[in-house]
């Protein structure tokens, strides 16, 4: 994850629920529907809060992101 004194609110924001639904993923009673719903709203409260569309798409990255390091 990145440092985060670099990041600006969206990224930050992204990084932190990703990381919930990333381990919301890992939980036996949350189902597929749910985890999606979760991730969509969080995602559209992540792009709610960017500067720009450049900001958008580094938070977009960092969520992706974070979901994907609980998979693993």
């Amino acid at each position: 994850m990145a440092a985060n004194n670099q990041l600006t609110r969206a990224e930050r924001i992204a990084e932190t629920f990703g990381v919930v639904v990333g381990a919301a993923s890992q939980c036996e009673q949350v189902n597929e529907e749910r985890l999606n719903l979760v991730a969509a709203k969080a995602r559209s409260a992540v792009l709610a809060t960017a500067n720009d569309d450049a900001d958008a798409e580094a938070a977009d990255e960092l969520f992706s992101a974070a979901v994907e390091a609980l998979l693993v």
